[in-house]
């Protein structure tokens, strides 16, 4: 409202020869307003989409391609440990692709996922 007041006095005053041509510059300025807002708007939306809309990984992972966050416990299994070093019916516990634990006598966490891995041989590699 008190912008077309204001547009309204500048324009009659402009008629009758008292604005000189400066403020009708200011003038123009005013009265773009809607246009800049609609490029603000859409310039908004276009953010908006765009932060909503995400891409595929395109390129490629160094290390763990597959990160898992469980912990992992392969029971009753031979393992080597190094040439030599072989421990039977042994346990091996694995949380976020670290080794926690390895050995006889390790305590398995009760959300981790137990694999049973009788007559089979885990190594290093």
């Amino acid at each position: 409202m008190a912008l077309t007041v204001k547009i309204r006095f500048i324009t009659e005053k402009m008629m009758s020869g008292f604005i000189p041509k400066s403020k009708i510059v200011a003038l123009n300025i005013l009265t773009s307003k809607p246009k800049i807002m609609r490029k603000v708007q859409l310039l908004l939306l276009g953010l908006i989409i765009g932060l909503l809309v995400h891409a595929q990984e395109t390129f490629p992972v160094n290390g763990v391609a597959d990160p898992r966050t469980r912990a992992y416990a392969f029971i009753n299994a031979t393992i080597v440990k190094d040439a030599q070093t072989t421990l039977n019916n042994a346990t091996l516990l694995i949380k976020e692709g670290k080794i926690l634990a390895v050995g006889n006598a390790v305590t398995i966490p009760d959300a981790a996922v137990v694999v049973a891995c009788k007559n089979k041989y885990l190594s290093p590699s």
